[in-house]
Protein backbone atom coordinates (compact mmCIF):
# COMPACT_ATOMS: atom_id res chain seq x y z
CA UNK A 1 0.00 0.00 0.00
CA UNK A 2 2.90 2.25 1.27
CA UNK A 3 4.27 1.13 -2.60
CA UNK A 4 1.31 2.16 -4.49
CA UNK A 5 0.77 5.87 -2.34
CA UNK A 6 3.83 6.51 -3.51
CA UNK A 7 3.37 5.59 -7.34
CA UNK A 8 0.47 7.60 -6.96
CA UNK A 9 -1.03 4.43 -8.23
CA UNK A 10 -4.20 2.31 -6.83
CA UNK A 11 -5.98 -0.74 -6.00
CA UNK A 12 -8.99 -2.42 -6.67
CA UNK A 13 -11.08 -3.83 -3.49
CA UNK A 14 -10.86 -7.32 -5.00
CA UNK A 15 -7.56 -7.20 -5.26
CA UNK A 16 -7.15 -5.91 -1.47
CA UNK A 17 -8.98 -8.91 0.23
CA UNK A 18 -6.62 -11.36 -2.17
CA UNK A 19 -3.75 -9.78 -0.04
CA UNK A 20 -5.90 -10.09 3.71
CA UNK A 21 -6.78 -13.15 2.57
CA UNK A 22 -2.76 -14.00 2.24
CA UNK A 23 -1.16 -12.20 4.58
CA UNK A 24 -4.26 -12.73 7.24
CA UNK A 25 -3.26 -14.21 11.04
CA UNK A 26 -6.28 -16.48 10.09
CA UNK A 27 -4.80 -17.90 7.45
CA UNK A 28 -3.22 -21.63 8.70
CA UNK A 29 0.32 -21.92 6.78
CA UNK A 30 0.58 -18.04 8.02
CA UNK A 31 0.19 -18.86 11.72
CA UNK A 32 2.71 -22.13 11.29
CA UNK A 33 6.06 -21.11 13.07
CA UNK A 34 5.05 -17.71 14.35
CA UNK A 35 3.81 -16.18 17.44
CA UNK A 36 1.22 -13.45 17.59
CA UNK A 37 1.63 -10.64 19.86
CA UNK A 38 -1.24 -9.74 21.98
CA UNK A 39 -1.49 -6.61 24.59
CA UNK A 40 1.10 -7.88 26.64
CA UNK A 41 3.06 -5.07 27.16
CA UNK A 42 6.93 -4.56 28.74
CA UNK A 43 7.81 -4.40 32.13
CA UNK A 44 9.25 -0.81 32.89
CA UNK A 45 12.55 -1.10 34.45
CA UNK A 46 11.54 0.18 38.04
CA UNK A 47 8.92 -2.39 38.49
CA UNK A 48 11.57 -5.05 37.48
CA UNK A 49 14.03 -3.91 40.28
CA UNK A 50 11.15 -4.12 42.81
CA UNK A 51 10.89 -7.72 41.69
CA UNK A 52 14.78 -8.58 42.07
CA UNK A 53 14.62 -6.89 45.42
CA UNK A 54 13.46 -3.96 47.68
CA UNK A 55 16.79 -3.16 48.58
CA UNK A 56 20.29 -2.56 47.55
CA UNK A 57 21.23 -5.36 49.33
CA UNK A 58 18.57 -7.81 48.09
CA UNK A 59 19.96 -7.25 44.22
CA UNK A 60 23.63 -7.83 45.70
CA UNK A 61 22.85 -11.03 48.37
CA UNK A 62 22.34 -13.07 44.77
CA UNK A 63 25.25 -12.30 43.19
CA UNK A 64 27.31 -12.84 46.68
CA UNK A 65 26.28 -16.05 46.49
CA UNK A 66 26.85 -17.25 43.08
CA UNK A 67 30.36 -15.31 43.57
CA UNK A 68 30.85 -17.99 46.87
CA UNK A 69 30.00 -20.78 44.51
CA UNK A 70 32.14 -19.80 42.09
CA UNK A 71 35.05 -19.52 44.34
CA UNK A 72 34.00 -23.70 45.84
CA UNK A 73 34.04 -24.73 42.31
CA UNK A 74 37.58 -23.25 41.77
CA UNK A 75 38.73 -25.46 44.94
CA UNK A 76 37.07 -28.02 43.80
CA UNK A 77 38.73 -27.40 40.37
CA UNK A 78 35.34 -27.64 38.54
CA UNK A 79 36.83 -24.49 36.47
CA UNK A 80 33.84 -24.70 33.62
CA UNK A 81 31.05 -24.75 36.50
CA UNK A 82 33.54 -21.33 37.90
CA UNK A 83 33.90 -20.06 34.22
CA UNK A 84 29.28 -19.92 33.50
CA UNK A 85 28.96 -18.23 36.84
CA UNK A 86 32.12 -15.72 35.84
CA UNK A 87 30.81 -14.97 32.19
CA UNK A 88 27.34 -14.20 33.00
CA UNK A 89 28.48 -11.44 35.42
CA UNK A 90 30.97 -10.66 32.79
CA UNK A 91 27.76 -9.58 30.84
CA UNK A 92 26.60 -7.39 32.93
CA UNK A 93 29.24 -5.92 34.60
CA UNK A 94 32.21 -4.68 32.30
CA UNK A 95 34.85 -4.47 35.01
CA UNK A 96 38.31 -5.70 34.96
CA UNK A 97 38.74 -7.64 38.28
CA UNK A 98 35.35 -9.98 36.28
CA UNK A 99 37.53 -10.44 32.69
CA UNK A 100 40.73 -11.18 34.63
CA UNK A 101 38.78 -14.31 36.65
CA UNK A 102 37.46 -15.12 33.29
CA UNK A 103 41.09 -15.15 31.58
CA UNK A 104 42.59 -17.14 34.30
CA UNK A 105 39.97 -19.83 34.43
CA UNK A 106 40.08 -20.37 30.35
CA UNK A 107 43.59 -20.68 31.10
CA UNK A 108 43.05 -23.19 33.85
CA UNK A 109 41.16 -25.49 30.91
CA UNK A 110 44.32 -24.64 28.58
CA UNK A 111 42.05 -22.43 26.39
CA UNK A 112 44.27 -19.70 25.46
CA UNK A 113 43.01 -17.88 22.71
CA UNK A 114 39.86 -17.59 24.94
CA UNK A 115 41.71 -16.40 27.48
CA UNK A 116 44.03 -14.03 26.01
CA UNK A 117 40.64 -13.04 24.35
CA UNK A 118 39.30 -11.72 28.21
CA UNK A 119 43.04 -9.96 28.55
CA UNK A 120 42.43 -7.91 25.66
CA UNK A 121 39.12 -6.62 26.78
CA UNK A 122 40.79 -5.43 30.43
CA UNK A 123 43.63 -3.86 28.50
CA UNK A 124 41.16 -2.18 26.36
CA UNK A 125 39.84 -0.21 29.35
CA UNK A 126 43.15 -0.53 31.63
CA UNK A 127 46.37 -0.59 28.81
CA UNK A 128 48.75 -0.34 31.96
CA UNK A 129 47.21 -3.55 33.35
CA UNK A 130 49.78 -5.81 34.71
CA UNK A 131 48.15 -9.30 35.49
CA UNK A 132 46.17 -8.57 32.24
CA UNK A 133 49.81 -8.94 30.35
CA UNK A 134 51.07 -11.23 32.92
CA UNK A 135 48.34 -13.80 31.67
CA UNK A 136 48.31 -13.14 28.07
CA UNK A 137 51.69 -13.45 27.61
CA UNK A 138 51.76 -16.81 29.45
CA UNK A 139 49.09 -17.73 26.68
CA UNK A 140 50.85 -17.02 24.27
CA UNK A 141 54.07 -19.25 25.71
CA UNK A 142 51.64 -21.84 25.98
CA UNK A 143 50.97 -21.53 22.21
CA UNK A 144 55.09 -21.30 21.34
CA UNK A 145 54.28 -17.86 20.25
CA UNK A 146 57.61 -17.23 22.04
CA UNK A 147 57.97 -13.38 20.58
CA UNK A 148 54.54 -12.18 21.72
CA UNK A 149 54.65 -13.67 25.05
CA UNK A 150 58.43 -11.40 25.41
CA UNK A 151 56.43 -8.57 24.24
CA UNK A 152 53.25 -8.93 26.71
CA UNK A 153 56.21 -9.48 29.72
CA UNK A 154 58.08 -6.85 28.30
CA UNK A 155 54.94 -4.39 29.36
CA UNK A 156 54.27 -6.49 32.34
CA UNK A 157 57.48 -4.70 33.72
CA UNK A 158 56.68 -1.10 32.77
CA UNK A 159 53.49 -1.35 34.71
CA UNK A 160 55.32 -3.46 37.38
CA UNK A 161 58.89 -4.73 38.04
CA UNK A 162 58.33 -7.95 39.84
CA UNK A 163 60.44 -11.60 39.98
CA UNK A 164 57.70 -12.98 38.12
CA UNK A 165 57.91 -11.07 35.40
CA UNK A 166 61.16 -11.17 34.73
CA UNK A 167 61.67 -15.26 35.41
CA UNK A 168 58.67 -15.34 32.38
CA UNK A 169 60.79 -13.19 30.41
CA UNK A 170 63.71 -15.01 30.97
CA UNK A 171 62.06 -18.19 29.94
CA UNK A 172 60.29 -16.89 26.85
CA UNK A 173 64.03 -16.17 25.84
CA UNK A 174 65.10 -19.38 26.87
CA UNK A 175 62.26 -21.47 24.87
CA UNK A 176 63.26 -19.64 21.56
CA UNK A 177 67.47 -20.26 22.48
CA UNK A 178 68.15 -17.20 23.31
CA UNK A 179 70.25 -18.47 26.05
CA UNK A 180 72.18 -15.03 26.89
CA UNK A 181 68.93 -12.86 26.93
CA UNK A 182 67.52 -15.62 29.11
CA UNK A 183 69.87 -15.23 32.09
CA UNK A 184 69.78 -11.88 32.04
CA UNK A 185 66.56 -11.63 33.33
CA UNK A 186 66.67 -14.74 35.71
CA UNK A 187 69.91 -12.93 37.50
CA UNK A 188 67.19 -9.96 37.38
CA UNK A 189 64.62 -12.32 39.61
CA UNK A 190 67.34 -13.47 41.91
CA UNK A 191 67.81 -10.19 42.42
CA UNK A 192 64.54 -8.97 43.88
CA UNK A 193 63.95 -13.10 45.06
CA UNK A 194 67.42 -14.74 45.80
CA UNK A 195 64.88 -18.39 47.11
CA UNK A 196 62.93 -18.07 43.59
CA UNK A 197 64.16 -22.18 43.09
CA UNK A 198 63.18 -22.28 39.40
CA UNK A 199 65.12 -18.68 38.05
CA UNK A 200 68.03 -21.01 39.96
CA UNK A 201 67.74 -24.05 37.82
CA UNK A 202 66.85 -22.55 34.79
CA UNK A 203 69.60 -19.87 34.95
CA UNK A 204 71.84 -23.26 35.75
CA UNK A 205 70.42 -24.78 32.59
CA UNK A 206 71.46 -21.87 30.42
CA UNK A 207 75.24 -21.57 32.25
CA UNK A 208 75.28 -25.68 31.28
CA UNK A 209 74.31 -24.89 27.34
CA UNK A 210 77.13 -22.54 27.81
CA UNK A 211 79.38 -24.23 29.32
CA UNK A 212 79.92 -22.14 32.26
CA UNK A 213 80.01 -25.39 34.44
CA UNK A 214 81.17 -24.05 37.61
CA UNK A 215 78.10 -21.81 37.58
CA UNK A 216 75.53 -24.50 36.09
CA UNK A 217 76.48 -26.59 39.42
CA UNK A 218 76.33 -23.76 42.09
CA UNK A 219 72.89 -22.59 41.24
CA UNK A 220 71.30 -26.21 40.80
CA UNK A 221 72.65 -26.42 44.28
CA UNK A 222 71.01 -23.63 45.68
CA UNK A 223 67.94 -24.92 43.53
CA UNK A 224 67.83 -27.98 45.76
CA UNK A 225 68.77 -26.31 48.90
CA UNK A 226 66.13 -24.29 48.09
CA UNK A 227 63.40 -26.71 46.86
CA UNK A 228 64.76 -30.68 48.27
CA UNK A 229 62.07 -32.03 46.25
CA UNK A 230 62.45 -30.32 43.16
CA UNK A 231 63.23 -33.45 41.41
CA UNK A 232 64.27 -31.37 38.09
CA UNK A 233 66.94 -29.77 40.02
CA UNK A 234 68.65 -33.78 40.63
CA UNK A 235 67.73 -34.68 37.20
CA UNK A 236 69.84 -31.88 35.79
CA UNK A 237 72.51 -32.02 38.18
CA UNK A 238 72.95 -35.81 37.40
CA UNK A 239 73.13 -34.56 33.79
CA UNK A 240 76.01 -32.23 33.95
CA UNK A 241 77.72 -35.19 36.30
CA UNK A 242 76.93 -37.12 33.07
CA UNK A 243 78.53 -34.75 30.84
CA UNK A 244 82.11 -34.62 32.85
CA UNK A 245 81.84 -38.28 32.73
CA UNK A 246 81.61 -38.97 36.39
CA UNK A 247 79.35 -41.73 36.45
CA UNK A 248 78.78 -42.50 39.55
CA UNK A 249 77.86 -39.45 40.82
CA UNK A 250 75.39 -38.81 37.77
CA UNK A 251 74.01 -42.05 38.67
CA UNK A 252 73.40 -40.77 42.29
CA UNK A 253 71.56 -37.84 41.00
CA UNK A 254 69.62 -39.31 38.57
CA UNK A 255 68.27 -41.71 41.26
CA UNK A 256 67.39 -39.31 43.28
CA UNK A 257 65.18 -37.67 40.39
CA UNK A 258 63.65 -41.26 39.76
CA UNK A 259 62.66 -40.97 43.36
CA UNK A 260 60.60 -38.34 42.93
CA UNK A 261 59.42 -38.78 39.76
CA UNK A 262 59.97 -42.42 38.65
CA UNK A 263 59.06 -41.86 34.91
CA UNK A 264 60.99 -38.71 34.33
CA UNK A 265 62.56 -39.02 31.20
CA UNK A 266 66.07 -37.48 32.01
CA UNK A 267 66.79 -39.52 34.64
CA UNK A 268 65.66 -42.84 33.25
CA UNK A 269 67.96 -42.12 29.83
CA UNK A 270 70.64 -40.81 31.63
CA UNK A 271 70.66 -44.04 33.82
CA UNK A 272 70.71 -45.76 31.19
CA UNK A 273 73.59 -44.56 29.44
CA UNK A 274 75.95 -43.69 32.47
CA UNK A 275 75.35 -47.47 33.79
CA UNK A 276 75.85 -48.42 29.93
CA UNK A 277 79.49 -46.53 29.87
CA UNK A 278 80.45 -48.38 33.71
CA UNK A 279 79.79 -51.36 31.56
CA UNK A 280 77.07 -52.81 33.96
CA UNK A 281 75.01 -54.53 31.03
CA UNK A 282 72.05 -55.83 33.48
CA UNK A 283 71.29 -51.96 35.10
CA UNK A 284 71.47 -50.46 31.48
CA UNK A 285 69.13 -52.73 29.99
CA UNK A 286 66.78 -52.25 33.37
CA UNK A 287 66.59 -48.32 32.75
CA UNK A 288 66.46 -48.84 29.18
CA UNK A 289 63.88 -50.70 29.28
CA UNK A 290 61.58 -48.55 31.44
CA UNK A 291 62.96 -45.69 29.12
CA UNK A 292 61.59 -46.61 26.18
CA UNK A 293 58.62 -48.60 27.27
CA UNK A 294 57.53 -45.12 28.33
CA UNK A 295 58.68 -43.11 24.95
CA UNK A 296 59.39 -45.15 22.06
CA UNK A 297 56.60 -43.17 20.40
CA UNK A 298 58.97 -40.25 20.50
CA UNK A 299 61.55 -42.65 18.82
CA UNK A 300 59.63 -44.78 17.00
CA UNK A 301 56.22 -43.55 15.57
CA UNK A 302 53.27 -46.14 15.36
CA UNK A 303 53.99 -45.96 11.78
CA UNK A 304 57.70 -47.13 11.76
CA UNK A 305 58.35 -49.96 9.57
CA UNK A 306 60.59 -52.68 10.79
CA UNK A 307 64.11 -52.44 11.05
CA UNK A 308 64.22 -48.37 11.56
CA UNK A 309 67.27 -47.22 12.86
CA UNK A 310 67.28 -44.08 14.88
CA UNK A 311 70.64 -42.00 16.01
CA UNK A 312 71.25 -40.30 19.84
CA UNK A 313 74.33 -38.24 19.49
CA UNK A 314 75.62 -38.02 23.14
CA UNK A 315 77.92 -34.57 23.53
CA UNK A 316 80.05 -35.30 26.55
CA UNK A 317 82.41 -32.66 27.87
CA UNK A 318 86.08 -34.87 26.30
CA UNK A 319 84.09 -37.01 23.18
CA UNK A 320 80.75 -36.97 21.66
CA UNK A 321 79.53 -40.66 21.25
CA UNK A 322 76.92 -41.88 18.66
CA UNK A 323 74.05 -44.49 20.07
CA UNK A 324 71.70 -46.61 17.49
CA UNK A 325 68.30 -47.56 18.38
CA UNK A 326 67.24 -50.40 15.73
CA UNK A 327 63.30 -51.02 15.98
CA UNK A 328 63.57 -54.83 15.61
CA UNK A 329 59.86 -55.72 15.87
CA UNK A 330 56.96 -54.78 17.50
CA UNK A 331 58.12 -56.66 20.87
CA UNK A 332 61.79 -55.24 21.07
CA UNK A 333 64.55 -52.73 19.92
CA UNK A 334 68.03 -52.86 19.61
CA UNK A 335 70.24 -50.56 21.50
CA UNK A 336 74.21 -50.26 20.17
CA UNK A 337 76.10 -48.32 23.19
CA UNK A 338 79.45 -48.81 24.49
CA UNK A 339 80.27 -51.63 22.10
CA UNK A 340 77.77 -53.82 22.89
CA UNK A 341 73.98 -54.69 22.09
CA UNK A 342 71.27 -54.43 24.51
CA UNK A 343 68.07 -56.03 23.52
CA UNK A 344 65.24 -54.39 25.51
CA UNK A 345 61.49 -55.86 25.67
CA UNK A 346 58.88 -53.30 24.57
CA UNK A 347 55.94 -54.91 26.86
CA UNK A 348 54.89 -53.29 29.72
CA UNK A 349 55.31 -55.81 32.46
CA UNK A 350 53.09 -55.53 35.51
CA UNK A 351 55.12 -58.09 37.82
CA UNK A 352 56.38 -56.90 40.88
CA UNK A 353 60.23 -58.44 42.11
CA UNK A 354 60.55 -58.59 45.63
CA UNK A 355 63.28 -60.24 48.34
CA UNK A 356 62.46 -61.44 51.88
CA UNK A 357 61.23 -63.95 54.23
CA UNK A 358 58.01 -65.57 54.18
CA UNK A 359 56.01 -67.68 56.92
CA UNK A 360 56.28 -71.36 55.62
CA UNK A 361 53.54 -73.72 57.85
CA UNK A 362 53.73 -77.52 58.15
CA UNK A 363 52.19 -79.96 60.20
CA UNK A 364 50.71 -76.86 62.48
CA UNK A 365 53.88 -75.53 62.93
CA UNK A 366 55.34 -72.25 61.12
CA UNK A 367 58.84 -70.55 60.34
CA UNK A 368 60.30 -67.75 58.76
CA UNK A 369 61.93 -68.71 55.45
CA UNK A 370 64.12 -65.81 52.78
CA UNK A 371 62.54 -66.26 49.53
CA UNK A 372 63.09 -64.15 46.23
CA UNK A 373 60.43 -64.08 43.28
CA UNK A 374 58.13 -62.07 41.34
CA UNK A 375 54.41 -61.55 41.12
CA UNK A 376 52.70 -61.15 37.94
CA UNK A 377 48.96 -60.11 36.85
CA UNK A 378 49.22 -61.65 33.65
CA UNK A 379 48.61 -65.40 33.40
CA UNK A 380 50.15 -65.64 29.66
CA UNK A 381 53.11 -63.96 30.66
CA UNK A 382 53.89 -65.91 33.81
CA UNK A 383 52.86 -69.25 31.88
CA UNK A 384 56.13 -68.22 28.91
CA UNK A 385 57.79 -67.21 32.08
CA UNK A 386 57.79 -70.70 33.98
CA UNK A 387 57.84 -72.61 30.73
CA UNK A 388 61.66 -70.87 29.96
CA UNK A 389 62.83 -71.88 33.58
CA UNK A 390 61.78 -75.49 32.57
CA UNK A 391 63.36 -75.31 29.76
CA UNK A 392 66.52 -74.07 30.08
CA UNK A 393 66.78 -75.38 33.81
CA UNK A 394 67.13 -79.35 35.28
CA UNK A 395 64.92 -79.53 37.55
CA UNK A 396 63.55 -82.15 40.02
CA UNK A 397 59.84 -81.68 40.55
CA UNK A 398 58.04 -82.75 43.99
CA UNK A 399 55.43 -85.26 42.61
CA UNK A 400 52.45 -83.43 40.94
CA UNK A 401 53.22 -79.76 43.19
CA UNK A 402 54.55 -76.88 41.43
CA UNK A 403 57.56 -77.04 43.75
CA UNK A 404 60.74 -77.94 42.53
CA UNK A 405 64.68 -78.58 43.49
CA UNK A 406 67.92 -77.80 41.68
CA UNK A 407 70.14 -80.58 42.30
CA UNK A 408 72.68 -79.44 39.14
CA UNK A 409 73.30 -75.86 40.80
CA UNK A 410 71.76 -74.41 37.55
CA UNK A 411 69.88 -71.94 39.09
CA UNK A 412 71.82 -68.66 40.33
CA UNK A 413 70.72 -65.02 41.79
CA UNK A 414 72.44 -62.27 42.23
CA UNK A 415 71.41 -59.37 44.44
CA UNK A 416 72.55 -55.64 44.30
CA UNK A 417 71.94 -53.07 46.78
CA UNK A 418 71.56 -49.56 45.33
CA UNK A 419 70.59 -46.52 47.23
CA UNK A 420 66.88 -46.73 46.66
CA UNK A 421 66.16 -49.83 45.86
CA UNK A 422 67.70 -53.25 45.32
CA UNK A 423 68.70 -54.57 42.07
CA UNK A 424 67.91 -58.98 41.56
CA UNK A 425 68.75 -60.87 38.93
CA UNK A 426 68.10 -64.58 38.72
CA UNK A 427 69.38 -67.21 36.08
CA UNK A 428 68.70 -69.95 34.61
CA UNK A 429 71.17 -72.60 33.09
CA UNK A 430 72.97 -68.95 31.86
CA UNK A 431 70.63 -68.98 29.45
CA UNK A 432 67.40 -67.66 30.39
CA UNK A 433 66.92 -65.09 33.12
CA UNK A 434 64.24 -62.95 34.95
CA UNK A 435 65.60 -59.22 36.51
CA UNK A 436 64.19 -56.37 38.01
CA UNK A 437 64.54 -54.28 40.67
CA UNK A 438 62.41 -53.25 43.47
CA UNK A 439 59.88 -49.67 43.98
CA UNK A 440 62.33 -48.98 46.98
CA UNK A 441 63.90 -50.23 50.42
CA UNK A 442 62.29 -51.65 53.43
CA UNK A 443 64.46 -53.45 55.13
CA UNK A 444 63.57 -57.27 52.84
CA UNK A 445 67.20 -57.61 51.79
CA UNK A 446 68.59 -57.47 55.21
CA UNK A 447 65.73 -60.03 56.38
CA UNK A 448 66.74 -62.30 53.39
CA UNK A 449 70.17 -62.56 54.26
CA UNK A 450 69.80 -63.27 57.84
CA UNK A 451 67.67 -66.11 57.63
CA UNK A 452 69.05 -67.23 54.92
CA UNK A 453 72.84 -67.58 56.77
CA UNK A 454 70.50 -69.04 59.34
CA UNK A 455 69.36 -72.00 57.15
CA UNK A 456 72.17 -71.69 54.30
CA UNK A 457 69.17 -72.05 51.66
CA UNK A 458 66.59 -69.97 50.05
CA UNK A 459 63.51 -70.65 47.45
CA UNK A 460 62.42 -68.55 44.46
CA UNK A 461 58.60 -67.89 44.13
CA UNK A 462 56.79 -66.94 41.23
CA UNK A 463 52.79 -66.73 41.63
CA UNK A 464 50.07 -65.73 39.36
CA UNK A 465 46.55 -65.61 41.24
CA UNK A 466 46.06 -69.18 42.29
CA UNK A 467 49.09 -70.35 40.08
CA UNK A 468 52.38 -70.54 41.46
CA UNK A 469 56.12 -72.03 40.76
CA UNK A 470 58.78 -72.75 43.55
CA UNK A 471 62.26 -73.91 43.32
CA UNK A 472 63.39 -74.76 46.61
CA UNK A 473 66.45 -75.50 48.03
CA UNK A 474 68.84 -72.69 46.35
CA UNK A 475 72.15 -71.70 47.61
CA UNK A 476 73.87 -70.36 44.94
CA UNK A 477 74.02 -66.93 45.76
CA UNK A 478 75.78 -63.28 45.26
CA UNK A 479 74.87 -59.92 47.63
CA UNK A 480 76.38 -57.14 46.78
CA UNK A 481 76.18 -54.32 49.51
CA UNK A 482 76.33 -50.66 49.04
CA UNK A 483 77.84 -50.64 52.23
CA UNK A 484 78.36 -53.31 55.39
Amino acid sequence: MQQLRVQRNQISLDDLIRVVDTYSIKNEDTKAGHYISGDTEFFEPSSILSILGETQEDLLEPIKKQLLLANEYIKAERFQDALDIYSALAMLYHKDNIFLQCALLHEMMNEYSNAIGYCDRILNMTPLHYEAHMVKGECFGELKEYAAAVVEFELALTCKETPEANYNLGYSHMMNNSHSKAMMYYKKCIELDDCFSSAHLNLSICYFQVSILEESLSHVNRAIELEPEMYQAYGHKGELYRFLHMYEDAIYYFQQCLSRDKLNYQALIGCAMSYAEQGKVLESQIHFSLFFNEYKNSFFPSDSPIGTMVGIVDLGWKQTKFIIVEYVDINSLNVHIAGTVLNIPLQKSKAHIFIGVAELRSHGESMLYPHVGKLYSDPQEFHQVVGAIKQYSDLFQYFHEPKYVDFNNNVKVNISEMDSYILIEMIFGNSYSIVGMTDGKNGGLEAFFDYYERYGQFRIHLECATEIFIIDCLKEIEITWLER
